[in-house]
C-alpha cells in the first residue's frame, strides 16, 4: 500500500511539473534536445576615422529575441554592443575572440552554434575584415579577420554551424578600402569537407549593406528577424533552405522598391544539407504564424518608397575622388528666362517643365580630377586635340573640365557609370 502511495506522488509530481511549464511564444519554437549557442556582435559607435551606424545593436537585439523564441537558451546567447555598461560584453577586437572561443568550446557534438555579425567589414589584400568599436585607422592588426572567427566556428563540436554577416554598411572613410559585404573568398573552408556548416551574408561583393530608418534596422536583418519568426516557414518548419530563400527574395524587392538599388544576399555551404539543417519547428496549435506556401512569402504590404526631400546629398568615391550629388524630385518648373532679364537671349522663352521622376545630379561641374580618373587625358591634352587657338582658363584638379566634346562627355558618363557597377 505505502509503494502504490509514493508511486501515485510521483506520478502527480511529474504531471505538475508538465502542467507547470511556461506557455512561452505561440508560433515558431522547438524546445530542442541538444543545447543552442549563439554570439551575436552589433557595433554602432566607431572611432572619429569611421563613419558610426545606427541600427547594428538594434539587429542583433532583435535577433536574439528570435533565437529566444525557436528554443535557444538565454545563458547560452552572448550580445556584444558598443552601449554595454558591461566592459566585458563591448564589441571590442579581444572581447569578440574571446567570446567566440569559449561558447565554441563549450559546444558539444550534436549542438548549434550561431555566429552573426552586424557592423562595418572591410577588404584588403584579399583578406576579409570585420571591424570592431575599438579598431584603428589603417591599422589591419586592430580588425578581426574573418577568417579567424570562421576557424573558431569550424573547429568546434557543434553539428550545425551558421553565420550570419551583415557587415557592409554604406563605406569606410579611407577610400582605399573597399566595401566587404559578401561571404569570404574562395579559400573559405566552407564546403563539402566541412558538413553543418553554412554562411548567409547580406550582399555581393562590393555592394551596400543598407540601413533602413523606416525598418529601423538593417534591412538583411530585419527579413532575417522576420523570417526566424516564421515568415520562412515551409512544410511546419523552418530550414537554412527556407530562410535564405525568404530573406534572398525580400532584401532584393525591398531595395530595388525604395532606393532603386541591388542588394544580393549570398549562401555558402554545401546545397545537399540545407534542407536537413532546421533550425524550428511550428507548433501545431499556432494561429499567429502563416500557413506554408509554395515559393517566396511575400508581406501582406509592399514597402513603401523612400522620400528624398530636394537637394538630399549623396556622395560616391570612385578611384579616391569624391562625386557628390544632390536630389533633384520630381515636379514641374518654369525653364527660361523673362524678357526684362539683360542680355538673354531669343531661345529663353519661359515654359512649363514637368520631370515625372527624381534623378541625382552632381553638384558641381566635372572636374579635371574625374575628368582625367575616368578618361586618362589632361585639360592640356584636351585643349591640343581640340586644336583650338583658346587659352586655358584654369587649371587644376579641383577646376572644371572644358575642350571636350559632345561624344566624349557622353562616353565619360558610361565609364564612370561603369566604375560604379550600374
Amino acid at each position: 500500500m505505502q509503494r502504490i502511495f509514493w508511486t501515485f506522488v510521483c506520478l502527480f509530481l511529474c504531471a505538475a511539473t508538465v502542467w507547470a511549464q511556461p506557455e512561452g511564444r505561440r508560433g515558431v519554437g522547438v524546445v530542442p534536445k541538444a543545447h543552442r549557442y549563439a554570439l551575436l556582435v552589433g557595433v554602432n559607435t566607431y572611432p572619429r576615422q569611421f563613419q558610426s551606424l545606427q541600427y547594428c545593436e538594434a539587429d542583433m537585439e532583435a535577433l536574439e529575441e528570435a533565437l529566444l523564441a525557436i528554443g535557444f537558451q538565454p545563458e547560452n546567447i552572448v550580445r556584444l554592443s558598443t552601449s554595454s555598461d558591461d566592459p566585458s560584453l563591448l564589441p571590442t577586437r579581444s572581447n569578440i575572440l574571446k567570446q567566440a572561443r569559449l561558447l565554441a568550446d563549450q559546444a558539444d557534438q550534436g549542438s548549434m552554434f550561431v555566429l552573426a555579425l552586424s557592423g562595418h567589414g572591410a577588404c584588403l589584400n584579399d583578406e576579409s575584415y570585420f571591424c570592431p568599436m575599438d579598431a584603428v585607422y589603417n591599422d589591419l592588426s586592430s580588425l578581426v579577420k574573418r577568417s579567424d572567427l570562421y576557424q573558431i566556428v569550424e573547429e568546434c563540436e557543434a553539428k550545425q554551424k551558421l553565420v550570419f554577416v551583415d557587415a557592409c554598411r554604406e563605406s569606410l572613410v579611407d577610400s582605399g578600402w573597399k566595401p566587404l559585404g559578401g561571404i569570404r573568398t574562395l579559400v573559405d573552408p566552407v564546403g563539402i569537407e566541412n558538413p553543418g556548416f553554412f554562411i548567409i551574408s547580406s550582399c555581393k561583393t562590393g555592394q551596400f549593406s543598407w540601413e533602413d530608418a523606416e525598418l529601423k534596422h538593417g534591412v538583411f536583418t530585419y527579413f532575417l528577424v522576420e523570417g526566424l519568426k516564421g515568415k520562412a516557414a515551409q512544410n511546419g518548419q523552418i530550414s537554412v533552405h527556407n530562410l535564405f530563400s525568404y530573406v534572398n527574395y525580400e532584401t532584393k524587392k525591398y531595395i530595388r522598391l525604395t532606393r532603386q538599388e541591388s542588394q544580393i544576399p549570398l549562401l555558402r555551404g554545401d546545397e545537399e544539407e540545407l534542407d536537413d539543417f532546421i533550425l524550428a519547428k511550428l507548433e501545431s496549435d499556432s494561429s499567429s504564424v502563416p500557413p506554408a506556401v509554395s515559393g517566396p512569402v511575400t508581406p501582406p504590404e509592399p514597402p513603401k518608397p523612400a522620400v528624398r526631400k530636394a537637394g538630399e546629398r549623396m556622395v560616391k568615391t570612385v578611384d579616391g575622388i569624391e562625386y557628390a550629388f544632390r536630389w533633384c524630385p520630381a515636379g514641374e518648373f518654369l525653364m527660361g528666362s523673362p524678357f526684362s532679364e539683360p542680355y538673354r537671349n531669343d531661345n529663353e522663352t519661359q515654359h512649363s517643365v514637368t520631370l515625372t521622376r527624381g534623378f541625382w545630379m552632381l553638384e558641381t561641374e566635372v572636374t579635371q580630377a574625374m575628368w582625367k580618373s575616368v578618361m586618362g587625358t589632361s585639360i592640356s591634352q584636351q585643349r591640343d586635340k581640340a586644336n583650338t587657338p583658346w587659352p586655358l582658363s584654369g587649371e587644376g584638379s579641383d577646376y572644371p573640365m572644358y575642350f571636350v566634346s559632345w561624344e566624349e562627355c557622353r562616353s565619360f558618363c558610361e565609364k564612370l557609370s561603369e566604375k560604379l557597377g550600374l
